[in-house]
């Protein structure tokens, strides 16, 4: 991940991404980005596959966006406290 800079972290980025199968657009600032990319590697999981399993496990009334960054938060606090940082299952969201 790189080394965290207060000028580019402001900048939001749209990527396109699929959940349950359905494509969607979603922008994240650039260190989520890296962070969840960084998941996406440490768990051999495809990013389409976490970001269906993130938005099936959150609650009706929170956006997607908001989903990916919380999951990503709750992650890395999981690690940082040496914890195992947990990954919803996978599912899908009726």
């Amino acid at each position: 991940m790189p080394i965290w800079n207060p000028k580019e972290a402001a900048i939001h980025l749209t990527r396109n991404v699929s959940v349950q199968g359905r494509r969607t657009s979603m922008r994240l600032e650039q260190p989520f980005w890296d962070a969840f990319e960084e998941i996406v590697r440490r768990e051999g999981i495809s990013m389409n596959a976490l970001v269906t399993r993130v938005w099936a496990a959150s609650p009706d009334d929170v956006n997607l966006a908001g989903a990916i960054r919380v999951f990503v938060l709750g992650y890395f606090w999981a690690l940082a406290n040496g914890g195992r940082p947990r990954v919803p299952p996978g599912s899908t969201k009726p």
